[in-house]
């Protein structure tokens, strides 16, 4: 998929559905996902963020819409946990993931990997890169490492940036002023 199909795509239904289940949640089972999904579906959705091989695995094929995937791992001496490695992007890749989510904060990684080279291996494998950041500054580098589009999922998640009752919409508008890639 190339960027301007997933904006077209995004023009046509603004809405991107994430649909997660907390772990250890009523809701945190593949099947309860699917129908979640579903519903999203049916009230027009295009776009699914979808966490999790298990749950990416049982409901792609059923639900064949544009996924954005990414994987929660704890790496001990690392906060970042949205898909931190290469390895880990690479079993969203081969789930067939449209999109590529990943941290991309300041913080150590773990395993060694870079924030550049991950960016350059999503994008080298033909895959869209999504960075998940927490700052202006972090949307910044992201971008000039390559990343396709940028979100502000981390916002207010990280000590880079305190928390807002409801989205932090300030935080958008700075990014979308900095940044020459879609937000």
């Amino acid at each position: 998929m190339t960027l301007r199909n997933f904006l077209a795509r995004l023009e046509r239904c603004r809405l991107v559905a994430s649909v997660q289940g907390s772990e250890k949640s009523p809701t945190d089972h593949p099947e309860t996902l699917a129908r979640l999904a579903r519903a999203s579906v049916h009230e027009g959705v295009q776009i699914l963020r979808l966490e999790g091989v298990k749950n990416i695995r049982t409901i792609k094929p059923i639900l064949p819409l544009v996924t954005i995937g990414l994987l929660k791992r704890q790496y001990p001496g690392s906060d970042v946990y949205i898909t931190p490695t290469k390895q880990d992007a690479d079993s969203l890749i081969d789930l067939g993931c449209e999109v590529v989510a990943f941290d991309a904060t300041s913080r150590p990684r773990p395993k060694g990997t870079d924030l550049p080279g991950l960016i350059e291996h999503i994008n080298r494998r033909k895959t869209l890169s999504l960075a998940d950041c927490d700052t202006p500054e972090a949307a910044e580098q992201a971008a000039a490492y390559g990343a396709s589009m940028i979100s502000t999922t981390l916002g207010g998640y990280t000590p880079g940036r305190e928390r807002t009752e409801g989205p932090d919409l300030e935080l958008l508008r700075e990014i979308v002023r900095r940044v020459d890639v879609p937000v």
